[in-house]
C-alpha cells in the first residue's frame, strides 16, 4: 500500500491548478509507492508516496490553502493569465 486511509480521496490537482475548481479524486488504483486518482471530470493523477511522509490528516475535503489557490486561479483565469503566469502567482503566493 502506497498512502493510508487518509490518502482515499485528495483535491483533484488539475481541477485546483488548471481549472480552479475544488472536486474531489478517488483513488482508483494503488501501487506500491504511486496511488492513482480520478475525478468526476476524468481527469488521472498519481502520487508517488515513495519517501514521503503519510498525511495525518484526510485529504478530503480541500484546506483553506487549497480553497485560495481555487480563488486566485479562477481570477486569474478571469484576467486572462496564461497558465504558466497562474503558476508563478500561486508560488509567490505560498499557494503551492
Amino acid at each position: 500500500m502506497a498512502g493510508n486511509d487518509n490518502t482515499r480521496t485528495i483535491v483533484c490537482p488539475t481541477c485546483l491548478y488548471q481549472l480552479g475548481s475544488i472536486e474531489p479524486a478517488h483513488q482508483v488504483r494503488e501501487g506500491i509507492e504511486t496511488d492513482w486518482y480520478r475525478c468526476r471530470l476524468n481527469h488521472q493523477n498519481g502520487i508517488c508516496w515513495d519517501g514521503e511522509p503519510l498525511p495525518e490528516r484526510p485529504l478530503w475535503p480541500a484546506t483553506a490553502t487549497q480553497e485560495k489557490a481555487a480563488q486566485f486561479v479562477r481570477a486569474a483565469l478571469d484576467a486572462g493569465s496564461d497558465h504558466a503566469a497562474i503558476l508563478a502567482g500561486l508560488a509567490e503566493k505560498k499557494l503551492i
